[in-house]
Order: structure tokens, then C-alpha cells, then sequence
């Protein structure tokens, strides 16, 4: 057997409604992880906690089991336990009431909490009731009768999810809310931005950044981007959010958390669902048919909150749309493609998608239109703006777009874009970290050789290598790049990616096209950049 991760659960998860735990293992009997089951259950009845219940996947199971918000530690040892073969004496009691820290009082204060439905976000920091501006924080040690908390004040609070797209999606949306007047708090990949200004760089998308952007006391518009490390790790930060938006789904970090095919990973976006309110709305891409198709089968109940669409063609059900080079909000023109510079004139399609998903955030929280197309005009293709994503460059009079795209789908939205770009020959960088399988890696080569460019540099990311030779990751996308109708001729190898970004600068030539995926040495490919602008 194989024991993936123990974890605490500190908000709504996949698995649980509220705080817990889950363990996650491999490589044992469907008899077998009955037998730890069982052991969980006797010992959760023992401590009178709630019932752990199995979860089966396509390559393994979880236990998982709801405990009280001072007992995560405590119940992560008891799963441990229940996976292991000792027997149970005295010495595993004891060393699972020393994890315990019984604290009643914040007990009693999150269950009047979460049944007032007042707004209010925790963890051994401390609980901290209303958000942004509203927000007060008390310590553990000394919070307040629950008699004395009637009411607290929030702000507008958006989740944003999906595979690709949630990082310029929180921007864009960023930019709207400063538009119309707000002071926004956002997390993302790049990491925790207050009204502009980067508070911590890094990756940023979990619970501990959520929390820090809604006990921020200048914010009043929160954006949390939330990835699903965050949403497997530790569930939803905030119980009570306005709007929750996904932007899509596609195959990419197949192999943790049970998530190992594109209806799972739409099931562990869709967990942010949980962090909505009654009454609250949820946007999805109409396009996407896995997030409707799974939302229906699993939330049949939330008939309490609004569901909204996004499309990029006309559709009845579609609230916001494209039509032709025109974005309709409600069946009123908002803007063209051309007032969106990071859709490239309109070549740029996947950053439409993300446009309209944020101009239907914005417009739910009761920002105007023409706030909207404003902050929408205001994000450019640069790093300054949009860091790594989209950023456009001119080179020797050629064209280069540098982009984070890293997986599947990210890459066929950049060949898309590519192929609506007029060029003269067209050139690809790109590779793959060592934790991706064969699978993954097979379906990013698909889109590769979708491109059919003039020529291919494959790159090793020694840096991501994950226990993985670099150089064995660069042949298996080579051969199958062949297989998948390459001549080999067309591809070149390289070590490390400023290699293989000096070589296809050399290559470049009048009216050429370099799409340039980026992994290991952003900042190094965009001194170049700038150094030929200027």
C-alpha cells in the first residue's frame, strides 16, 4: 500500500461539507481499504465523531471523515492509524488526544456563525468576523461570545476556477473593479495583489491567500483565483461568496487527489460550488459541456442558486455571447473584440472566453457596463499586465507571443489563436515537466502537431523534473511528435529552455511567427524582449 497524503480539511470540500480530514492511498484491495474503513469507524465512534465514509477512484481510495474545527489535527492521526496495522491500546489513544485542541468557545461561535449567516473566515491565526474593510479579527484564546455578534458587513466575494484561464480571468476582472471605483483584493498564481500593487509574489491560489485578502482592511472587492490544490487540499476559504466562475476543464495534473480524467477534475472545480451562497450565482462556460453535464449530476440540489452561462457563439441560454466581432451582455451589445486588446484583434479567442467571464462576474456584483468595457481596454498583452500570459512582442520584424500555456488544452487555444494570426512560417517552443504521464504528455503533442510549424524546439525543464530524467521527457515528445506526422527534420532538441529560445530567435525572419511557452526563465525571455522593443 501506498499512503499519498493525509490532510486536514478546513472548509467545504469534495468530500466533506464542512472541516475534517481525508487520507488518500493506492495500491491495496477493494477488501483491504474495507478493513481501514472499518478501523476508522470504530475509533471515530469511540472519540463521538461523525461517521468516515470511503471514497473509491479510478486508482485508488480516500477516507475521509468530518470532525469539529478544533479536532483536524487529532483526526488526521486517527485516519493514519486506521490505515496502518497496529492495534489499538492505549498509546494510539494518547497520541491522538495529543493532537486534540479542544477549544469549545470556537465551536460555538462558528456554529452561530454559520447558522446567522454571517460572513467570517478562520484558522489558528485567529477568526476573523465580516470581510475586507468590515473584517475584525480575534485570536483563538479570546474570542467573543456569540451573543455579542448580531450582524457583520462583507463585500462583494468571487471565486474563480478552471483549468486554464483563471489567472487572466482574475486580472481582467481586477481591472473592471478598479474601473468602477472599488479597491480589489485578488489572488492568483503570481500571487496577492491589493488594488494593483503585489502584497506577496508566488502561487497564491489557496485558502491562506483567501483569507489574507479578506482580512485585508482596505479591501472592498474580493477576486479569489482558486485552483484545485487548493480546492483538493483544503476545500473553499469562505462559506458565503456572491459569484463563483469556471472557465473550463481540460486534461493537466492527472494522478493526485483521485483526479485522473476530465469528468473527475470537472467534479473537484465544481466542489467550489459549496462556497456559494443561497441565492448566489455560478457562471459556466456553455461551450464546456463536461462542467454543465457534471454540475447537473452532482449538484441537483442547488436549486438555490442562479446558474449563468457564457458562449462564444449565440445561444438562448447564453447571458453573455460573441457575435461576430461583438460581445452581447443580455442581449445588448458591450463591447467589440477590438476594444479587448488581449483578445489580439480577435484572434485570441480564449481570451474572449475569459473576457466574457469576467464582464458577467462584474455585471452580477452590479458593476456597470461602461465600467466594464473600460477595464476590459485597460489590460494590455505586456508583462506589466499580464504577466506571462499572452504577452506579444515584435522581434526582428518578426512576431513573438509568449505564453505560460503549459497543458492540452492551453496549448490548442495558442495554436488557435496562431493559426488565425497571418504569418510566414510558424515556429514552437515547448516541453513538459516530469510529473505529467503519458497520457497528458500524448494529448499536448496532438495539439503540437495541430500546428504543423515550420519548425519545433523541444525543450528539458531540468528544474520540473520531479525525480524524472529531463532528457527521457524531451525523446518521448519527440518520438511521438513523429508519430503524430512530424518530420523529424522539423524538430530540433535542447537542454534547457534559454537554449532553445536563443535558437529559434536566430531562425526568425520577416513576418515570422514564434509561439514561445515559457516555464523556467520568464524573466531572462523577456529581458530579451524589451531589449528589442527598445
Amino acid at each position: 500500500m501506498r499512503i499519498e497524503t493525509v490532510h486536514r480539511i478546513t472548509g467545504a470540500h469534495l468530500l466533506l461539507d464542512g472541516p475534517g480530514a481525508a487520507i488518500w492511498f493506492q495500491e491495496v484491495t477493494s477488501e483491504k481499504a474495507n478493513e481501514f474503513l472499518d478501523r476508522a469507524q470504530r475509533a471515530s465512534e469511540y472519540f463521538r465523531w461523525g461517521q468516515p465514509f470511503l471514497y473509491r477512484h479510478q486508482r485508488g481510495f480516500a477516507i475521509a471523515l468530518e470532525v469539529p474545527v478544533d479536532q483536524l489535527y487529532a483526526a488526521c492521526t486517527l485516519l493514519e492509524w486506521s490505515c496502518s496495522e497496529e492495534i489499538w491500546g492505549e498509546s494510539v489513544e494518547e497520541r491522538i488526544r495529543q493532537e486534540e485542541a479542544e477549544n469549545p468557545s470556537w465551536r460555538l461561535l462558528r456554529k452561530h456563525l454559520m447558522e446567522q449567516k454571517i460572513p467570517f473566515v478562520e484558522d489558528e491565526d485567529g477568526m476573523t468576523i465580516g470581510l475586507g474593510k468590515h473584517s475584525q479579527t480575534w485570536s483563538l484564546n479570546d474570542l467573543p461570545h456569540p451573543t455579542s455578534i448580531s450582524r457583520a458587513h462583507s463585500i462583494p466575494t468571487i471565486y474563480i476556477t478552471g483549468t486554464n484561464g483563471k489567472t487572466t480571468t482574475t486580472r481582467m476582472l481586477s481591472f473592471i473593479a478598479q474601473s468602477a471605483g472599488f479597491y480589489p483584493g485578488m489572488t492568483s498564481s503570481d500571487g496577492v495583489v491589493v488594488n494593483g500593487k503585489t502584497v506577496v509574489e508566488g502561487d497564491w491560489t489557496g485558502t491562506g491567500a483567501a483569507r489574507r485578502v479578506l482580512r485585508h482592511r482596505n479591501v472592498d472587492f474580493a477576486i479569489l483565483e482558486t485552483a484545485r490544490g487548493g480546492l483538493m487540499r483544503r476545500g473553499v476559504s469562505y462559506a458565503f461568496a456572491d459569484v463563483a466562475g469556471i472557465s473550463n476543464v481540460s486534461p493537466d495534473h492527472y494522478g493526485r487527489w483521485g483526479l485522473n480524467s476530465v469528468s473527475e477534475m470537472a467534479k473537484a472545480k465544481l466542489s467550489i460550488v459549496k462556497g456559494v451562497k443561497r441565492g448566489g450565482t455560478l457562471v459556466l462556460n456553455l461551450d464546456d459541456s463536461i462542467l454543465y453535464e457534471t454540475f447537473q449530476r452532482e449538484y441537483p440540489d442547488r436549486k438555490d442558486i442562479e446558474v449563468l452561462f457564457f458562449s462564444l457563439s449565440p445561444h438562448p441560454l447564453a447571458s453573455i455571447y460573441l457575435d461576430g466581432k461583438t460581445i452581447f451582455l443580455h442581449r445588448k451589445p458591450l463591447c467589440t473584440v477590438q476594444d479587448i486588446p488581449l483578445s489580439l484583434g480577435g484572434a485570441a479567442l480564449y481570451n474572449i472566453q475569459n473576457a466574457m467571464l469576467a464582464s458577467l462576474l462584474a455585471y452580477k456584483q452590479g458593476i456597470d457596463v461602461e465600467a466594464i468595457k473600460t477595464g476590459l481596454g485597460l489590460m494590455k498583452p505586456t508583462p506589466t499586465d499580464s504577466r506571462g500570459r499572452t504577452n506579444l512582442f515584435r522581434y526582428r520584424d518578426a512576431t513573438v507571443l509568449v505564453d505560460f500555456a503549459h497543458n492540452e488544452g492551453g496549448l490548442n487555444a495558442l495554436v488557435q489563436t496562431a493559426q488565425r494570426m497571418k504569418s510566414s512560417r510558424c515556429f514552437l517552443i515547448y516541453g513538459q515537466a516530469g510529473d505529467r504521464d503519458e497520457e497528458l504528455l500524448r494529448g499536448l503533442n496532438i495539439a503540437a502537431a495541430s500546428l504543423n510549424a515550420d519548425r519545433y524546439f523541444v525543450k528539458a525543464l531540468p528544474k520540473h523534473s520531479y525525480g524524472k530524467d529531463p532528457k527521457a521527457v524531451v525523446s518521448f515528445l519527440v518520438n511521438d511528435l513523429v508519430l503524430n506526422g512530424i518530420e523529424p527534420d522539423r524538430i530540433e532538441t535542447f537542454e534547457n529552455e534559454m537554449d532553445s529560445v536563443h535558437a529559434a530567435l536566430r531562425t526568425l525572419r520577416e513576418g515570422d511567427l514564434l509561439l514561445l511557452l515559457t516555464h523556467e526563465a520568464y524573466e531572462d525571455v523577456v529581458v530579451i524582449m524589451q531589449e528589442e522593443q527598445d
